[in-house]
């Protein structure tokens, strides 16, 4: 299956959180219950793709695993940022039952291997006809294919983010408690846990 979305991103601190669900609660329908997910990053053993995410605004990409509520059912996610937008493919696979069983892939003749795992609980809300995801209790986990400076990390922010697909032209700017920065979670981690270059929030 094949997505094409735009985002809008924010950081908040669990106080503006609070007000930030304040404003929604009379506007706002959920979506689904909330989920666990864990998602597991590959990369190359040297973080090439993390590299390419640094060095290039467009024509980048990552690849994940991803699980929900530790169920059985594994989506391999691709997310991919050309000069075209931002795609997302998403396809189930039936030879794996667990993350942990993902040990190595090829892909764009690359050989990538587990290189962080990120789980968290995501709220689902609809707002002025545009999907609204809440992620809070967010943990970085590294993996024992490199060298790491922390082993697990807990973050102290909550990330949401308004997700609209390509055919939807919405007016939703005015709801913005603050200016939308550029974030990713796999890059936040990998830098934390393996001591890279530092995370720089953009406006």
């Amino acid at each position: 299956m094949l997505e094409a979305r735009k985002e809008y991103k924010f950081i908040f601190s669990n106080y503006e959180l609070e007000k930030f669900k304040m404003f929604l609660n009379s506007k706002e329908t959920k979506l689904f219950n909330d989920r666990i997910i864990t998602s597991l990053y590959m990369d190359t053993s040297d973080f090439k793709l993390y590299n390419l995410s640094i060095e290039n605004d467009i024509d980048k990409y990552k690849v994940r695993f991803r699980q929900y509520n530790n169920e059985n059912d594994i989506f391999q996610e691709i997310k991919l940022n050309t000069q075209e937008g931002k795609q997302k493919i998403i396809n189930k696979q039936n030879n794996f039952k667990n993350l942990d069983d993902i040990d190595q892939i090829r892909y764009k003749n690359l050989e990538l291997v587990p290189a962080i795992k990120i789980s968290y609980k995501r709220s689902y809300f609809n707002f002025r006809n545009v999907r609204i995801t809440i992620d809070k209790n967010l943990q970085f986990e590294s993996t024992k294919n490199h060298s790491m400076s922390k082993n697990k990390l807990m973050s102290k922010f909550n990330i949401v983010e308004y997700k609209i697909l390509n055919q939807q032209k919405p007016d939703i700017e005015s709801s913005f408690f603050q200016n939308p920065v550029s974030f990713s979670k796999y890059n936040y981690g990998i830098e934390n846990l393996y001591n890279l270059k530092p995370t720089i929030f953009v406006v």
